[in-house]
């Protein structure tokens, strides 16, 4: 994996990993939150209940029970304990004290019910005293909460001037908040490190066709230098010879210059077909300017005339040609294309067309799946399978002529079947069967070259390979 896609799948975990621990860390932080925001209006509940209680009544002032049945005592902790009574809410011990808030006496408290620990509400009582170094109005009310203590404490400045105090037990409030963010932390770093594993399995599949076409492009830019490179360095090779006899005429160096033309006429083609294929993969800026070239083809007199192109190479290659051409084919589309593509699908046919060997050689071969490969035939719908001994191609043009929407083509050639394996991957530029095809020429994208303007056509283009019938591309657009 280069550099580039390395630092690109890095980013793709840390941007995933971030907005999941975001999210997952606001979903525990409100759920913390609206913990302790529920246990603290329980206890200022509580609190509100046992101040503003009637002093008169011989109801206790707690509220709620504990789990168990039994009385409470006094805690080892020094927290305020109650004996409880019996009603089904949650169990907050309350102790209240009514002082004069400029002498500080106390004239009223409710210790005969709720106990708790003279060092505890001392050290209390004296930190509310330090907060309330500013004179109290009559009305105002003074809330807190002393952690390290576990105690929530209300100031309440009554009509009647003097101070009423309630420290409530807050254990269930801290200690329930410090465990249910610890579990949260817990949680968060737990579900970090299972996404991570997660992010880098998602990478891999997300950053797959990135991969896939970053190694395409590879191969592809590879490939295409190599294709550069050989004609080049002919007419370099062509020109160095000249250069190297000055004195000597054009006649007599013709040799020379028609290499270099030879090459030279290769390397526009190239060139002009790598540009035809950027064309067409260029989905947006082609398709308003294909849809302003779209024209009625007559595809049955595009077709003929590329037959007659190729006749004279069927010719010189041995290779007995037949059409069965249905007349009157027309759909739009854009005629240049359309004659590269027959063009294409022809001269594939003349280079790989080869005539089927005899039976009963087949029949002696040691692998049969390959002595089966050698006895290819060709074959189309309606037609008889050639079996005289000559390479054959046969082009058939079928269609709708009434709907003038739709056409197909089939250009089929006798030969050796084609890997399984192998027909996937022929549409690829620069792909070439070189085991079995080692000695052809050309640049391997031909057939990349007509599956974009039968795409660019909004059509399909397939290819099927059998020992009995040969290699057939079936195009419909």
């Amino acid at each position: 994996m280069t550099p580039m896609l390395v630092k690109l799948r890095r980013r793709f975990i840390l941007i995933t990993m971030g907005l999941v621990g975001l999210v997952l860390l606001i979903a525990l932080a409100v759920s913390v939150i609206s913990n302790y925001q529920t246990q603290a209006y329980r206890i200022e509940s509580a609190v509100g209940q046992a101040i503003n209680r009637d002093p008169s009544s011989t109801q206790r002032p707690w509220i709620g029970q504990p789990n168990s049945g039994q009385p409470w005592t006094q805690g080892s902790s020094g927290s305020v304990v109650q004996a409880p009574p019996q009603e089904d809410s949650p169990f907050v011990p309350v102790f209240v004290i009514s002082i004069d808030p400029h002498s500080l006496t106390v004239f009223g408290d409710n210790s005969a019910f709720v106990l708790i620990d003279k060092s505890l509400a001392n050290e209390a009582l004296g930190r509310i005293q330090e907060h309330l170094s500013q004179q109290l109005s009559q009305g105002d009310v003074f809330t807190g909460l002393f952690v390290d203590l576990r105690l929530f404490y209300r100031v309440e400045l009554t009509s009647d001037s003097s101070m009423t105090i309630a420290l409530a037990d807050a254990s269930s409030l801290v200690d329930g908040t410090f465990q249910l963010a610890g579990v949260s932390a817990l949680i968060w770093l737990g579900a970090m490190v299972a996404f991570f594993f997660i992010s880098l399995l998602l990478s891999r599949i997300a950053l797959r066709p990135v991969v896939e076409a970053w190694e395409r492009q590879r191969r592809f830019v590879a490939d295409a230098s190599h294709e550069l490179k050989t004609p080049l360095t002919v007419i370099l090779a062509n020109n160095s010879l000249l250069l190297a006899h000055p004195d000597k005429t054009i006649a007599e160096q013709e040799q020379w210059v028609n290499s270099t033309q030879a090459e030279a006429q290769r390397m526009d083609k190239l060139v002009h077909d790598l540009l035809l294929l950027a064309q067409t993969d260029d989905e947006e800026t082609s398709a308003a300017a294909q849809a302003a070239s779209l024209q009625p083809v007559d595809l049955s007199a595009l077709t003929r005339r590329g037959l007659l192109q190729f006749e004279a190479v069927f010719f010189e290659r041995g290779i007995s040609l037949t059409a069965d051409l249905a007349e009157g084919i027309t759909l739009p589309g854009n005629e240049e294309q359309l004659e590269r593509l027959i063009q294409i699908l022809l001269d594939n046919a003349s280079k790989y067309a080869k005539a089927p060997e005899a039976e009963g050689a087949a029949k002696n071969s040691e692998d049969v799946e390959s002595a089966a490969e050698a006895e290819s035939a060709v074959a189309v719908e309606g037609a008889t399978e050639v079996g005289d001994g000559a390479a054959t191609v046969h082009v058939e043009l079928l269609g709708a002529p009434a709907s003038g929407q739709h056409a197909t083509l089939r250009v089929t050639n006798s030969g050796p079947a084609i890997d399984p394996a192998v027909l996937p991957h022929l549409f690829e530029r620069f792909y070439r069967v070189d085991s079995a095809h080692s000695d052809t020429e050309g640049s391997g994208l031909g057939l990349s070259l007509a599956q974009a303007i039968v795409k660019a056509h909004h059509g399909t283009i397939e290819v099927s390979s059998t020992p009995t019938t040969g290699t057939t591309f079936t195009t419909t657009l």
